[in-house]
Parts: C-alpha cells; sequence; structure tokens
C-alpha cells in the first residue's frame, strides 16, 4: 500500500497534470480535500497522517508537506512556492547523536491565513486565522490571529485588522 501511495503522491505532483486532477488523487490516498482548492505542480506530501486542505484554498509551486502528524490548511489559506510543513523532530539526545528520538506534533493554519515564499512552519505550531507569514520565517511557536510575523524566529511584527475593508 505504500508503493501505490508514494505512486499516486507522485504523480498528483507532476507539472504537466491539470489542477483539477490533483484533488482527486489526493483524496484517493486520504486527504481530505475540497472541491474549490487549487494545487500546483510539485506538491511533495510524506508521512502518512490526516492532510484536510480547505475550501478556496490554494497551494503554489513546490510545497512540501510532511505529514508524521495531522496537518490542517483552512479555508482561503494561501500558501505560496516553496513553503514547508515540518511535523516531526527530535528529541535532543546526548553527545554521542545529538538527533535523538523520534517527536511529531500536528500543524493547524487558520482560515485566511497567507503563508509566504520559502517560509518553513515547524511541529505543533498553530497559526490563527488571518494571519500572514513574511517569507522565509521559520515559525517555531504558535501565532495569534490576524498579525503579521517575520523572521528567523518567526516574531510578531503588527496586528492585521480584523474585518475587511470598507467599500
Amino acid at each position: 500500500m505504500k508503493v501505490v501511495r508514494a505512486a499516486i503522491l507522485s504523480l498528483a505532483a507532476l507539472g504537466p497534470l491539470p489542477d483539477r486532477c490533483r484533488r482527486p488523487l489526493l483524496r484517493m490516498v486520504g486527504f481530505r480535500v475540497a472541491s474549490d482548492c487549487g494545487i500546483r505542480a510539485g506538491l511533495r506530501v510524506s508521512g502518512n497522517a490526516r492532510v484536510e486542505i480547505g475550501a478556496g484554498a490554494f497551494i503554489n509551486l513546490d510545497v512540501s508537506i510532511q505529514a508524521d502528524a495531522p496537518v490542517s490548511i483552512g479555508r482561503n489559506v494561501q500558501l505560496a512556492p516553496r513553503v514547508q510543513l515540518v511535523t516531526a523532530g527530535h528529541e535532543l539526545g546526548g553527545p554521542h547523536q545529538r538527533a535523538g528520538t523520534d517527536t511529531s506534533a500536528a500543524i493547524v493554519i487558520g482560515d485566511g491565513t497567507w503563508i509566504a515564499v520559502g517560509a518553513i512552519v515547524l511541529p505543533g505550531v498553530t497559526i490563527g486565522p488571518g494571519c500572514v507569514i513574511g517569507a522565509g520565517a521559520v515559525v517555531l511557536e504558535d501565532c495569534a490571529p490576524n498579525t503579521l510575523y517575520a523572521g528567523i524566529p518567526a516574531r510578531a511584527i503588527r496586528e492585521l485588522p480584523a474585518k475587511a475593508p470598507a467599500g
């Protein structure tokens, strides 16, 4: 079954495949994928945990999801090229091998969030709805709703409006 899953995920990542064909392939391997989300070429997925992609979400080129724990991508979330969602890590080991016991923790990305190019979200992080994660940021901790985060490690830069502008 692992070989079949890997083959289907590889097929879903192919560039020539129309975007509309990626959703059913991902559903075949157990993803919960909204019918109106967009998924571009190069999506790389490893691990066997549940992955959910909400309505109106858009996953751009060469996004990587390492799903050793569940990953939830909310409604209208935008993932820019080369975003990495990483659910696995290691406990700190002794001097003979610092990468100790394997660990994993879920990632949750709230509705309406935009994660810019090359950002990395690490295990156990919940990003509140309406956030913006700046290009190249490394998110180590939970992010409050409607806040712009940037840097390595990512830190809050400023609050964002919680309501759409009038007009």
